[in-house]
């Protein structure tokens, strides 16, 4: 949560507060873009995944950058009570950032749709696309583990945004996605299989890229014979399985 394997502390703390001030950016300047040129949809910017999702990068960023920063500053190390929900946070937006972009790109991004602002056209490509570059950055660095047994949370995030689509539709009469709506019968439901699919899709590929990056640099480490100059101490690894009163502990062994 507060490590990385090539950054020293506040070099990672300047890394990650440049991502988020990026994130708040684009979360909270396309909101005041909106509530000012038109303000009578300021309320429907709250009802999209997208939106929703990337507020959940924007908050996991501040929270880490902070918590880096007080390790940097005082060698403070995260309790077992912050870490499991921050690295639950943590699973459920690489999941999400994977699952927009390309549910976006492949069911309902058109080629010749315009924006009549800048503001709009900027925030819509970050909001697709950039928030995996995003995750993918914050991927890189840091020294996290993902478990199995953190699929379950990004499948109840998912299938509370479908509860949260009812509501909406329910009060203000329209489907955020239409491809969701169920208007269209009942053959509507294979979308929704579909789209728990890609969370469990996008969950193996998210699994498989972090155990693959802590396998290889440990490996690389042990191969330098503890020599490396650009890893830093890279057999330990943090996942809230791996924590105990605070410490990050070697979560390596679990894959052997």
């Amino acid at each position: 949560m507060v490590t990385s394997w090539f950054l020293w502390p506040w070099m990672l703390v300047v890394y990650r507060a440049i991502l988020t001030i990026y994130s708040t950016v684009v979360f909270w300047g396309g909101f005041i873009d909106v509530a000012i040129h038109t303000p009578d949809q300021a309320g429907a910017y709250w009802y999209y995944f997208t939106n929703l999702s990337y507020l959940g990068l924007n908050i996991y960023l501040v929270l880490v950058t902070i918590a880096t920063a007080a390790h940097a500053r005082t060698g403070w190390l995260p309790s077992q009570g912050l870490h499991v929900p921050v690295h639950l946070l943590y699973a459920t937006v690489l999941v999400s950032h994977v699952v927009t972009p390309v549910t976006f790109y492949a069911l309902l991004f058109s080629p010749d749709e315009g924006f009549a602002r800048p503001m709009l056209a900027w925030g819509n490509y970050s909001k697709h696309g950039g928030d995996l570059a995003l995750t993918l950055m914050e991927v890189l660095v840091n020294r996290r583990v993902m478990y199995w047994s953190d699929l379950p949370i990004t499948l109840i995030t998912a299938i509370v945004y479908m509860c949260w689509m009812f509501l909406v539709h329910a009060f203000a009469h329209i489907w955020p996605y239409p491809f969701l709506g169920w208007e269209k019968g009942g053959g509507v439901a294979k979308w929704y299989i579909i789209m728990m699919a890609m969370f469990i899709v996008a969950f193996a590929i998210m699994w498989t890229l972090h155990w693959g990056k802590n396998w290889l640099l440990g490996r690389f480490r042990r191969a330098s014979s503890g020599k490396s100059k650009w890893l830093r101490d890279p057999e330990k690894v943090e996942g809230w399985g791996s924590m105990s009163h605070g410490r990050a502990g070697d979560a390596l062994s679990n894959w052997k």
